[in-house]
């Protein structure tokens, strides 16, 4: 029965196209129409596509600078902190063992923050 159906729509379809044209002529100019038309439309998409590539691969660019910055931005502020715990302990009017063990961490860690600072540089250049 659907068999039926499927075959009962193609004829009318096929019909209609014979209505539409009153010669081979002019159904041969539609489809060259058509085809321009549809061919038009196939570089527009790829046009656009290309486009949407190239913005893409700029936002990426993009995004890789800003991420470096944040980074840059990170390290600076992490040694700005560190610098200025390290002078709050040697103005510290009060010399006691605790004052002397956390001048010794800061300065052990700010001693890692340079190195690896210096390392990810030299190996990023």
């Amino acid at each position: 029965m659907a068999l039926a159906e499927q075959r009962r729509k193609e004829l009318y379809a096929k019909q209609g196209r014979g209505n539409q044209f009153t010669s081979k002529e002019d159904r041969d100019k539609w489809i060259t129409k058509e085809l321009k038309s549809l061919n038009k439309a196939i570089r527009d998409k790829q046009e656009q596509i290309r486009r949407l590539d190239q913005d893409l691969k700029n936002d990426t660019s993009q995004e890789s600078k800003l991420d470096e910055q944040i980074k840059v931005q990170l390290r600076t502020r992490t040694h700005t902190i560190s610098a200025l715990k390290f002078s709050l302990l040697i103005a510290s009017p009060s010399n006691t063992r605790y004052h002397n063990v956390c001048f010794v961490k800061m300065f052990v860690s700010s001693f890692r923050e340079l190195f690896f600072d210096f390392s990810v540089n030299l190996f990023e250049s």
